[in-house]
């Protein structure tokens, strides 16, 4: 096996970890402080967009089609991006909710830490540096773990604030960390300075990514605001609870995408539709699983309090159907230049969602609602990838 192959896994192990220190956060806090933690988590991972200024993506394919060279000036320009948008956020949460103005403040200075690990990681993966990608995956987990642990062993009242600011030192150390080996591992020029003209010019170069990736993060993390708006702190925190395992499941999946898409796409068509089965299978096993033990699972990890979330969970599984497809769909896209048609498609799958959820009257209701958008955005995914096939935007120009 190349080691390549071991990063999913990795990831896997990364989310487990994470996926612990969740656990460790629900046996400090009530169900309906864990409601609002998944809510700051959401507002500040949907105004991440702004903070990564499409970069994410635009990278991602640069990286792809081996073009790094210029990508060095990107991390500077993500940081100013990232420092403007959390004080705008703080300001606004100073009118809309001054409650968790300091837990907003906490966690948007946490992503900014992460974003930047996170760019690390885009290179180090796209180009085979292993040893930096293992770090941006596994450090900080490792640190928050160690320190939630702490927390929960030595301390009998954690609060909210206590918790998010657990998690912003965890950041801060792994991107220091990450940094270093990046630096020894690439010949790469990171370039910190700003400038005015260069940011617009980054923007326009990566304008539809910004889109595309805004109504990407908005189409998960709308859940959270929208099932907070509809049916309060309770729910939403037995809500997380199950969202929780899904999104590990997910990661685990998009993490095997991602390592493989530069291979796969220039494999032949009988290569391809076998590693789609090959997927298929891992996804609908995983389905099993979770259906039959989501209750078993509840029962060991969960406090009694969030029982409730297991038939979320087993509703919730179902995405897993559709969604790494679409994950796949959008890189695929991006690949041949059709970046603004993952926008459209993503809009309507937003907007789609948005009406639908707001029709449900409960939250069983409201999971089935997640799901159904899933397969109605895939489905119009399936139905845009018949439009001709462009060449990749940047093997035209080396061409």
């Amino acid at each position: 096996m190349k080691l390549h192959k071991l990063i999913p896994f990795v990831e896997l192990i990364s989310k487990g970890l994470s996926f612990i220190g969740v656990i460790l956060i629900t046996r400090m806090i009530s169900v309906e402080s864990f409601g609002l933690y998944y809510y700051v988590i959401s507002v500040v991972a949907w105004a991440s967009v702004i903070m990564d200024g499409g970069i994410s993506y635009y990278a991602i394919n640069r990286s792809i089609n081996d073009d790094v060279d210029s990508l060095g000036s990107l991390l500077s320009y993500r940081l100013l991006f990232s420092f403007i948008t959390v004080l705008f956020v703080v300001f606004i949460f100073y009118f809309l909710k001054p409650t968790i103005l300091i837990e907003i403040a906490l966690y948007g200075l946490t992503f900014i830490a992460v974003l930047m690990t996170a760019f690390f990681k885009i290179i180090s993966r796209t180009q085979g540096f292993l040893n930096t990608d293992f770090l941006t995956v596994i450090t900080e987990p490792v640190l928050r773990i160690l320190f939630l642990l702490i927390a929960f062993v030595f301390y009998e009242s954690v609060e909210l604030n206590h918790v998010f600011f657990i998690l912003l030192i965890s950041a801060i150390i792994s991107f220091s960390v990450c940094y270093k080996s990046f630096l020894k591992n690439t010949a790469l020029k990171l370039e910190f300075g700003f400038r005015f003209s260069g940011m617009i010019g980054v923007l326009k170069e990566t304008k539809y990514f910004m889109l595309m990736y805004f109504f990407l993060v908005g189409y998960k993390r709308i859940e959270v605001l929208l099932i907070d708006f509809k049916f309060g702190d309770t729910d939403t925190g037995l809500f997380s609870s199950a969202d929780n395992f899904y999104s590990s499941a997910y990661l685990f999946f998009t993490s095997l995408i991602l390592v493989g898409i530069k291979d796969y796409l220039k494999h032949k068509k009988q290569e391809k539709i076998k590693q789609f089965f090959y997927v298929l299978a891992l996804v609908s096993l995983s389905v099993l699983i979770i259906n039959f033990g989501s209750e078993i699972l509840y029962d060991i990890i969960y406090k009694p309090a969030y029982f409730e979330g297991a038939k979320y969970l087993k509703t919730l599984s179902y995405s897993l159907l559709f969604t790494p497809f679409i994950y796949y769909l959008i890189l695929k896209n991006n690949y041949e230049d059709k970046t603004k048609q993952n926008f459209l498609i993503l809009t309507f799958g937003f907007v789609f969602k948005i009406i639908l959820l707001i029709m449900t009257i409960n939250t069983s209701q409201f999971v089935l609602g997640i799901v159904l958008s899933d397969l109605v955005l895939l489905l119009s995914f399936l139905y845009g990838s018949k439009f001709s096939k462009k060449t990749p935007v940047y093997n035209k120009s080396k061409s």
